[in-house]
């Protein structure tokens, strides 16, 4: 892999516009270990490997289900609705997605 390029000043860094960017921004930078990077930076020139990928992935999803498992409660949701979505199988078109994702951060984008 080709060395990172962690703010060489060729080009503007573009920060997190949004809660969204932000969260993604901080996984990013904690996988990665620096912060020095914008929001328009590829996952591959920061030096992202197929390691540090499954780390945003599970980061990611780990994130994502406590946001969404905190929703839930804070809308009054019961037991035996968390229950039943605890036992639901992942749907084949979120592992596509998943798939899709990883292949985007590997670069190897068809």
């Amino acid at each position: 892999l080709p060395e990172p390029d962690l703010g060489s000043g060729e080009r503007e860094i573009m920060e997190p516009r949004n809660d969204a960017e932000h969260w993604l921004f901080g996984i990013w930078a904690e996988t990665i270990g620096n912060k020095n990077f914008g929001v328009t930076n590829g996952f591959i020139e920061l030096g992202g490997d197929s390691l540090s990928a499954m780390r945003i992935v599970s980061a990611m999803n780990i994130e994502a289900t406590d946001r969404y498992m905190l929703n839930l409660l804070n809308n009054g949701s019961v037991i035996s609705q968390l229950e039943l979505l605890a036992h639901q199988p992942r749907h084949s078109a979120e592992l596509q997605g998943l798939q899709d994702f990883m292949q985007v951060l590997s670069g190897k984008d068809n």
